[in-house]
């Protein structure tokens, strides 16, 4: 028994990362956008399931998995025409996007709003050219913790709430004890 498991542990290391272009003989570029748009995409669908009201929606799942995709497509036409400088105009576009879904916000709703759009926005931006330089452990693993992060809003929130009450009841104990 303990023979197999130890040549299964060889066999999977000898395997390595699994090369979908050997297999399917599909281009690189067409895995990364594939790949990109699957990591956008699952953050779109937690920002479209975890948001209370449509209306105020600003970034879903078309707008981030399109996003996230246009990266790989970026850096792949940046190597071609050997122009790094492509890569910062898109990176330039996600701050723009991030900017201007934030002021957009601001005066549509008219009250103080979060940043966590466009926050997100940035963080797709970054995670497509993550993939377009073949970072795939890097960026899936940024995109699983954002995702986790967004999803669990409510429980991050009352977490931190019950620091405020759990500090403001130390701090009364503490000035009741001072003044003693």
């Amino acid at each position: 028994m303990l023979e197999s498991w130890e040549s299964y542990i060889v066999t999977v290391g000898q395997l390595g990362v699994f090369d979908f272009h050997e297999y399917f003989n599909i281009p690189i570029i067409l895995q990364q956008v594939i790949i990109a748009v699957a990591i956008g995409g699952l953050i779109g669908l937690e920002r479209e399931i975890g948001e209370a009201d449509s209306s105020e929606k600003f970034a879903g799942l078309r707008t981030l998995a399109l996003l996230c995709g246009a990266g790989p497509v970026m850096v792949y036409y940046t190597d071609l025409v050997e122009y790094p400088v492509l890569v910062s105009l898109y990176l330039a576009l996600g701050v723009t996007l991030a900017l201007g879904i934030g002021y957009v916000r601001f005066k549509l709703i008219g009250e103080e709003v979060g940043f966590t759009t466009s926050v997100t926005v940035f963080i797709v931006t970054l995670l497509g050219i993550l993939v377009g330089y073949e970072q795939y452990f890097e960026a899936v693993s940024v995109g699983l913790i954002t995702a986790f992060i967004l999803a669990e809003k409510e429980m991050l929130t009352s977490y931190v709430d019950s620091l405020r009450y759990e500090r403001s009841y130390l701090f009364c104990i503490l000035y009741s004890l001072r003044n003693q």
